[in-house]
């Protein structure tokens, strides 16, 4: 999925002058952007939030995983620097 940045710079048009940061409709899943079997050149705002309910759940899934792999490395550290210290190399 491609994001985007654009804005207006002249506020006196009444436009918000902090830029917008959207999608690319085009570069959505078919499933987001095709009904009557076509492209709609838009998108549904609840497809978007189920959308990014998947990704939430999808970015939690792997910070879990890295947070376990965290403690497996920070006990094999403990480990290693308890062998070291009683092999004389102590800090």
């Amino acid at each position: 999925m491609d994001l985007d940045r654009w804005g207006v710079s002249a506020p006196e048009t009444g436009f918000r002058v902090v830029p917008h940061i959207g999608v690319i409709a085009e570069s959505l899943p078919s499933e987001l952007t095709e009904w009557n079997g076509g492209f709609s050149g838009g998108y549904f705002l609840g497809d978007m939030d189920g959308l990014l309910v998947a990704a939430v759940k999808g970015l939690d899934r792997q910070l879990q995983e890295c947070r376990a792999d965290n403690r497996a490395l920070a006990e094999r550290l403990k480990r290693v620097e308890g062998i070291l210290e009683a092999m004389g190399f102590g800090r």
